[in-house]
C-alpha cells in the first residue's frame, strides 16, 4: 500500500497536554504507512491549550467537544468522524514507532479473521530508561483471558476494524479502566483480539504519579467493571473467580494500610488462586484458525472482491449462505452478494460437512467471508441456525448456495424494513431460472402482512433466498426447525405468523431462483408428501382453529394433488411416478371436493394489522 493511500483513521484524544502533543502528532506523521486522516478530539481543554492545536489545522481534523467527557467519550466522538476502514488510537502523551501502522496493517491483511490487533510496548520511565512491556500470550485473546488481571491489550497500540464499532463502543461511564472494559465486550461479542510481540509504541509513565495516588478510586472502578460483567465471570469461573478478581484488585489500595497489604499478598500466594475455567465453559471467541487465502485464489470477478474489501460496510446486515457440495454455483451466489449496492456487514458461509474437495473450494472466500464448518451434515435448517448463532448484524439475509441476488436486493429490502417498523421480515418475488424456458417472474403472496390463515395454505409461500428478517425476531423464534429436511421454510413461515410477526412481500423480483438441477426433489414425491404431512401434524391445532375439520381435509387433498399429481407439467419436473390416470383421479378429487379454505366464524388471526413495532410483540415468540 503506497504512502498516503491507506485506509486508517488515527484518533488522538487531547486534554491540556500541549507539552507532549507535538511528539505524538509527529510520530504519526513519520509513519512509513501514511494514514488516511488524523483526528484530534479536544476534550474541552482550557482556551490556551486549545489554541495550541491550531498549528495542526492543516494536517489534522480537529473536533471540539463542548463538555469534558473523558477518554472513552473522546474516542467515541473520533470514531463518529472517522472515514477509514481501520481505526488506530493514540493518547496525546504517547509515541508510535515509525513502522507501527505498516506492521499492523500487513498483519490484518494476513489474518482476515482478526478484528483487533495490538502490540507490546516500551515503557518510558521517569529516569529516562525504557522497559519492554507485554501482558498477553499467543493469539487470540479469549473472553476468559480478558477477564483476568494477567492479560491486557493496550488501546494506544491497537488497530481495529471499523465494523467492530458498529456493535461495541467505549463506555463513557468509565473514566478509568475504559480500555479494559472495552476489550472484555469485544471478546464477549466474539471478535478476535490478537497481539504482536514486537513493541511498536512508547508509553509515557513520566508524570503519571497522579494515577498512583488514586488507588481506591481505581479499585471502585474495577468493582464496577466486575459487577457489570458479573455474568461473564460466573459463566467462566464461578464465585471463586469473582473472589479472586476482587482480592487481586485489592492488593494496590490495601498496600497503604499497615499489615493488611502484606497479609493479602501472602494469602493470594498460599491459596494460588489462578482462575480455573469451569467445566463445560464455551468461550465466545473462536480459537480455530481459519485457512488463509492461497495466492491467486478468488480470480473470478476479482475487482468486485477488492471493492468489497476496501469499501466500508454500509449496513448492519449479516448474509448467511448454507453450502453443501455446490461448487458449481457458489461463485455466482457469493459474487451476487459482493456486487450489492448496499454492502452487508458480513458474509457467513456455513459448510454443511461437504466433501473435502468442496470444502477446499471455499478457501478462496476466506478473505471476504466467515466460513463456519459443521462436524456433521444437518441440512438447510441446521445450517441456517449455525449462521444465525454467529451473526452480528441487526438483520439476517438468507441466500441458498445455488441462487443469485440482483444488485439492489439488499438496498430495496433494507429501505422497506426501515420505513415499516412494524415489519419483522420482508421477502420478494423472484425470477425462476429454468433449463428449457426463459426466466419467468414468479410470486406466491398477496400485498401486506401475511396472516397465519394464509400461511397455513398452499397459496402463500416465501422463497427463503428472498428473506430479510430482524435478528431479534429470528432468534426469538429459535431459528429453523432441524427436524425438517424438507419444508423447513414452510414451517418457519407458519411459526413467524403464529407469533404475530408481520411478514411482508415486495412485488419486484429481487433474486434469480434456480430450478435447474432439482430433479431429485421431484423424484421423491412421497418424501415431499411426508414432510408436508409433518408440517400439518405439528401445527394441527392452528389448522383446526382457523379452518376446522374441512380445512384439514382440504389441505391433505391439495397436498396430494400438488406433490403426487404433478401439477407442474414441465418435463424437467415430471417423474416416473406420474401417470395420466393418477393425474386424472387427483384432479377430479380436487375439483369435486373443493380445497377451499373457509376461515371459521370468530377466528382471530395472531397477525395484527396495527402498526406496532417489532419489540411490541417479539416476546410472543418466546
Amino acid at each position: 500500500m503506497e504512502a498516503g493511500t491507506s485506509d486508517i483513521s488515527v484518533i488522538i484524544p487531547y486534554y491540556n497536554r500541549e507539552r507532549y502533543i507535538d511528539e505524538a502528532v509527529q510520530s504519526v506523521l513519520a509513519q512509513t504507512l501514511k494514514p488516511l486522516e488524523i483526528i484530534i478530539v479536544n476534550d474541552c481543554s482550557r482556551a490556551s491549550s486549545r489554541q495550541y492545536l491550531d498549528r495542526y489545522a492543516d494536517v489534522c481534523k480537529i473536533v471540539d467537544l463542548p463538555v469534558n467527557v473523558g477518554l472513552a467519550g473522546a474516542r467515541n466522538a473520533g470514531v463518529e468522524h472517522a472515514r477509514g476502514e481501520f481505526i488506530a488510537f493514540l493518547d496525546d502523551d504517547d509515541v508510535w514507532l515509525p513502522e507501527k501502522l505498516e506492521v499492523q496493517r500487513k498483519y490484518m491483511d494476513d489474518h482476515p479473521d482478526c478484528a483487533i490487533v495490538h502490540t507490546a510496548a516500551f515503557l518510558l520511565c521517569g529516569d529516562g530508561t525504557e522497559k519492554y512491556y507485554k501482558r498477553f500470550w499467543p493469539p487470540p485473546m479469549t473472553l476468559a483471558q480478558a477477564l483476568m488481571n494477567s492479560f491486557w491489550a493496550i488501546v494506544q497500540s491497537t488497530l481495529i476494524r471499523r465494523e467492530v464499532f458498529r456493535s461495541v463502543l467505549f463506555d463513557p461511564n468509565f473514566r478509568e479502566c475504559e480500555d479494559r472494559e472495552f476489550i472484555i465486550r469485544c471478546c464477549a461479542a466474539g471478535y478476535r483480539v490478537e497481539g504482536i510481540d514486537q513493541p511498536l509504541i512508547r508509553l509515557r509513565r513520566e508524570g503519571q504519579d497522579g494515577l498512583t495516588r488514586k488507588h481506591w478510586r481505581i479499585f471502585r472502578t474495577d468493582l464496577r467493571m466486575g459487577w457489570k460483567h458479573r455474568a461473564h465471570y460466573m459463566r467462566a469461573y464461578g464465585v471463586r473467580g469473582i473472589a479472586t478478581f476482587v482480592l487481586e484488585k485489592l492488593q494496590h489500595p490495601s498496600g497503604t494500610i499497615p499489615f493488611i497489604g502484606g497479609a493479602l499478598r501472602r494469602f493470594l500466594y498460599l491459596t494460588s488462586p489462578p482462575y480455573r475455567v469451569k467445566r463445560g465453559y464455551k468461550d465466545p471467541v473462536p480459537t480455530k484458525e481459519q485457512p488463509l487465502p492461497t495466492p491467486g485464489a478468488f480470480q473470478y470477478n476479482d475487482s468486485v472482491r477488492r471493492q468489497f474489501l476496501m469499501t466500508q460496510a454500509t449496513s448492519d446486515i449479516s448474509v448467511i449462505i448454507p453450502f453443501y457440495n455446490r461448487e458449481t454455483y457458489i461463485d455466482e451466489a457469493v459474487q451476487s452478494v459482493l456486487a450489492q449496492t448496499l454492502k452487508p456487514l458480513e458474509i457467513i458461509i456455513v459448510n454443511d460437512c461437504s466433501k473435502e474437495s468442496s470444502r477446499r473450494y471455499l478457501d478462496r472466500y476466506a478473505d471476504v467471508c466467515k466460513i463456519v464448518d459443521l462436524p456433521k451434515n444437518v441440512g438447510l435448517a441446521g445450517c441456517r441456525n449455525a449462521g444465525i448463532a454467529v451473526a452480528r448484524g441487526k438483520f439476517i439475509a438468507l441466500l441458498d448456495d445455488d441462487d443469485i441476488w440482483l444488485p439492489k436486493k439488499l438496498e430495496v429490502q433494507y429501505r422497506y424494513i426501515l420505513e415499516h417498523p412494524e415489519c419483522a421480515g420482508v421477502h420478494s418475488a423472484v425470477w425462476l431460472i429454468l433449463s428449457s424456458w426463459p426466466d419467468c417472474q414468479w410470486k406466491k403472496f398477496e400485498p401486506g402482512p401475511m396472516p397465519l390463515s394464509q400461511a397455513l395454505t398452499h397459496g402463500q409461500w416465501v422463497v427463503p433466498s428472498t428473506l430479510m428478517i430482524r435478528t431479534e425476531a429470528m432468534r426469538a423464534l429459535g431459528g429453523f426447525d432441524r427436524w425438517y429436511r424438507e419444508s423447513e421454510d414452510r414451517d418457519f413461515l407458519i411459526r413467524c405468523c403464529a407469533a404475530g410477526y408481520h411478514m411482508e412481500g415486495i412485488d419486484e423480483p429481487l433474486i434469480r431462483f434456480r430450478r435447474t438441477g432439482h430433479e431429485h426433489l421431484a423424484g421423491n414425491p412421497w418424501r415431499m408428501y411426508l414432510s408436508h404431512s409433518k408440517v400439518f401434524w405439528k401445527h394441527r391445532a392452528l389448522y383446526y382453529r382457523a379452518f376446522g375439520v374441512r380445512g384439514s381435509l382440504s389441505w391433505f387433498l391439495e397436498s396430494a394433488y400438488i406433490v403426487l399429481g404433478g401439477v407442474i407439467r414441465d418435463r424437467e419436473f415430471r417423474t416416473k411416478t406420474d401417470s395420466k390416470y393418477g393425474n386424472a383421479v387427483m384432479w377430479r378429487l380436487h375439483k369435486y371436493l373443493p380445497a377451499t379454505y373457509k376461515v371459521r366464524t370468530g377466528y382471530e388471526d395472531p397477525v395484527r394489522v396495527e402498526n406496532l413495532a417489532v419489540e411490541d410483540y417479539v416476546g410472543q415468540a418466546g
